[in-house]
C-alpha cells in the first residue's frame, strides 16, 4: 500500500489528530466535499496539519428536517481521486453523492475501500424506511472493510450488509491536545453545570432547562455554551423560571476557550434526544467532569461507567432532573479518576485500528480478485 485518500464531508478540527496520526503510518491526503458543513462554525488552522488537504468543487445542500448536509460533486470526486492515484480509499459516510462517486471509482479500479462510520440505530432518522434501508445496504456491503467508532455503529453496519469479521471497532476521538490536564481552575462557583453544543431541538436543551427548574432546592450554577435557533426560546424559559442569576448563556466559544470552561465546571449535562456520537462527552471526561448523559447518545452509552464517571439518563425533563439530583447530592469522584476512564482513547491508538482496517480491506480485495 503506497498512499491513502480519505473522502470526508468537510473540515472538522477534531479529526486532525487522527488524520495526522494515520499519516505517520502511511502517506495520506484528505479530500473535502465542502469547506465545512453549513451548520458548523469551526475555524481551520492549517499549521496543525501534517496531511495534504484538498477541497473538491461541488454544491452543498442542507436538509434541515433531516439534519443532513448533502454534497453534490460526483464527477469532480472521481477526477480528483484519479489525479492523486491512491491504492486505498477511506470514505466517511453514505449520504452524499460524492461518497457514492468515490466508492464507484474504487470498485472500478479494484482499489481497497474502507468505510469510516459512526451511525447507529439511535441516530438514524430514516431507520425503518424500506427504500432508504435498501439503498444504504447496497452501498454499505460493497466496502472491503469498516472502521467504526463504537460497538453500536458496528451493529448498525452489520444490519445493513457488512460482514462482522470485516469490521474494526474503534472509538470516536476528540482533539486530545486541548485536554491534557483535568485540574479544576477558578472561574465558576461550585457546583457548576456545563452544557456545550448547538441550541437546536434534538440537543435537548429545553428539556434540560425544564429539569433545572425542578432543582431550585439544590445549589448549582449552569453555563450554556453554544448558539442556534432556539436561543430566544431558551432565554424566555430561563426568565419565566426565574433562573437568570443561575443560568448563563455564554454564546459560542472557540476550542481553546471551551477547553478552559470544562476545567471551570464540575458536571457536564449531555441531554441529546438523538446523537450520532457526541464528542463533548470525550472532552468532558478528559477534563475530569462527571457526565449526566443521554442514553440516546452513543458516546454516553460507550463511555459512561455508572457512578464512576457519570450517570446515564433518559433525555426527558424527569430523567435529566433525577440524574442531576443524584450528581448534585452525592460526592463527585476525583477528576483524575474520571479522566482515566477516557485517557485510553488516543490518536495513535485509533490510527492503528484504522490501519488494521486498511490492511484487512487489502486482504479482502486481494482474495476477491483471485
Amino acid at each position: 500500500m503506497r498512499r491513502v485518500a480519505w473522502l470526508t464531508s468537510g473540515f472538522s478540527p477534531y479529526r486532525v489528530p487522527l488524520w495526522n496520526a494515520l499519516s505517520d503510518i502511511i502517506p495520506t491526503k484528505i479530500f473535502l466535499l465542502s469547506e465545512q458543513e453549513k451548520i458548523r462554525q469551526w475555524k481551520r488552522d492549517d499549521s496543525a496539519l501534517r496531511v495534504g488537504l484538498e477541497r473538491i468543487p461541488g454544491k452543498q445542500i442542507y436538509i434541515r428536517r433531516l439534519d443532513w448536509s448533502l454534497n453534490v460533486s460526483y464527477f469532480s470526486v472521481q477526477k480528483k481521486l484519479s489525479i492523486y492515484d491512491p491504492d486505498a480509499l477511506v470514505i466517511d459516510g453514505y449520504e452524499s453523492p460524492g461518497y457514492w462517486a468515490g466508492l464507484h471509482w474504487a470498485r472500478e479500479r479494484k482499489i481497497t475501500s474502507v468505510m469510516h462510520s459512526g451511525s447507529t440505530n439511535l441516530s438514524s432518522v430514516m431507520m425503518g424506511v424500506s427504500l432508504f434501508d435498501f439503498v444504504k445496504t447496497q452501498f454499505v456491503k460493497r466496502f472491503d472493510a469498516y472502521y467504526t467508532y463504537g460497538k453500536y455503529a458496528a451493529e448498525y453496519l452489520v444490519g445493513h450488509g457488512a460482514r462482522e469479521s470485516h469490521i474494526v471497532i474503534g472509538q470516536n476521538l476528540s482533539d486530545t491536545s486541548l485536554t491534557v490536564t483535568c485540574d479544576r481552575i477558578s472561574g465558576r462557583p461550585s457546583p457548576s453545570l456545563l452544557y456545550v453544543g448547538q441550541l437546536i431541538p434534538r440537543k435537548g436543551v429545553l428539556e434540560m432547562i425544564q429539569a433545572l427548574d425542578d432543582l431550585k432546592d439544590l445549589p448549582w450554577h449552569c453555563t450554556i455554551v453554544g448558539s442556534g435557533p432556539l436561543q430566544s426560546q431558551i432565554e424566555s424559559k430561563i426568565k419565566s423560571y426565574g433562573m437568570e442569576s443561575r443560568v448563563i448563556l455564554a454564546g459560542s466559544h472557540g476550542a481553546v476557550e471551551t477547553a478552559l470552561l470544562y476545567r471551570q465546571h464540575d458536571i457536564l449535562v449531555m441531554p441529546s434526544l438523538r446523537e450520532v456520537w457526541g464528542l463533548v462527552t470525550n472532552e468532558a471526561l478528559l477534563s475530569g467532569l462527571f457526565v449526566v448523559g443521554s442514553n440516546q447518545a452513543a458516546s454516553c452509552l460507550e463511555l459512561i461507567q455508572d457512578g464512576i464517571n457519570g450517570v446515564l439518563v433518559d433525555p426527558t425533563p424527569v430523567g435529566i432532573r433525577e440524574g442531576l439530583r443524584h450528581a448534585l447530592s452525592t460526592p463527585l469522584p476525583k477528576r483524575t479518576r474520571v479522566r482515566e476512564t477516557a485517557a485510553h482513547i488516543t490518536p495513535e491508538g485509533e490510527a492503528g485500528k484504522l490501519w488494521r482496517a486498511l490492511q484487512l480491506a487489502e486482504d479482502v480485495c486481494r482474495q476477491r480478485e483471485r
